[in-house]
């Protein structure tokens, strides 16, 4: 009776082993679905109006560079013109008590980074779209194969590489700020780099960035969050539907 027993359960743990394919796939989707998690926590606040105005009353109403006024027209017009809403960005700034006009360079440095926030809307359906992947896998494994689909390993690794990756940009930027965001835009937007003496750059001073760090990282603390949770209920899910599969095969 107990070396039945001993000999079930050897073999219930080999008929649960992790199918190597399961391992890759869940390490792939578990990697998506923290990048695009750390994308949706950068752009949901990048794409926010009233937080880009109030980023603006902080860094350039507050320190003389722009009046209420124009940061209200600065902030809209920059917010519909990246979102989409509106076809043009500024043609010229008021910076203290002078008008010039924006450089053409810099009108499509602009236009490139339109290119990537557009983009924002489409982040919550791509998260979707991969837990269902990551469902559908889940499910197959447990209720067709005798090896597991899902690896919870596979997937922790998956959301362990990004996180990593951007502990190593975070200290870069701390170390180097300035040849990170170089090496930053001359990969994501090329040509995005200009000399500090130019009077469009007083518009994007570093304390108007740093207005973002407290909410971002809030938010994808959040979503974070719901990538583990998404393994651990993964995890549940296999291991429910493979007990009933065993239940109804055992009483045929």
């Amino acid at each position: 009776m107990d070396s039945n027993a001993s000999a079930n359960r050897k073999s219930s743990r080999r008929g649960t082993r992790v199918n190597p394919l399961g391992a890759f796939v869940s390490l792939a989707l578990g990697l998506v679905l923290t990048v695009l998690c750390m994308a949706y926590a950068v752009g949901v606040h990048v794409t926010d109006a009233d937080e880009f105005q109030s980023a603006t009353d902080t860094a350039l109403v507050q320190t003389g560079i722009l009046s209420q006024e124009h940061a209200a027209r600065f902030a809209q017009e920059t917010i519909g013109y990246l979102t989409g809403r509106r076809a043009a960005w500024l043609t010229e700034i008021a910076v203290g008590d002078q008008t010039v006009a924006v450089p053409q360079a810099f009108t499509e440095h602009m236009a490139q980074v339109r290119q990537w926030v557009i983009l924002v809307p489409y982040i919550i359906p791509l998260i979707i779209g991969t837990v269902i992947v990551l469902v559908f896998v889940t499910l197959i494994g447990a209720m067709v194969l005798r090896s597991r689909m899902f690896s919870a390993h596979g997937y922790l690794l998956g959301v362990l590489i990004p996180l990593l990756l951007a502990g190593v940009c975070f200290g870069w930027a701390a170390l180097d700020f300035e040849g990170f965001w170089k090496v930053l835009h001359d990969w994501l937007i090329p040509g995005g780099i200009f000399a500090l003496g130019e009077p469009v750059m007083e518009l994007f001073p570093l304390t108007l960035f740093a207005q973002y760090t407290g909410p971002v990282a809030l938010t994808f603390a959040y979503m974070l969050a719901f990538v583990l949770l998404v393994a651990l209920v993964l995890k549940i899910v296999d291991k429910r539907v493979r007990k009933r599969r065993t239940a109804r095969q055992t009483q045929s």
